[in-house]
């Protein structure tokens, strides 16, 4: 589930947290 947001920084930041997700 992707979430379209206006706010690059904000997109970044979900980016980041989701790629850790996947690292684990």
């Amino acid at each position: 589930s992707f979430i379209i947001v206006s706010d690059p920084a904000i997109a970044k930041h979900i980016l980041r947290d989701n790629a850790k997700a996947y690292s684990k």
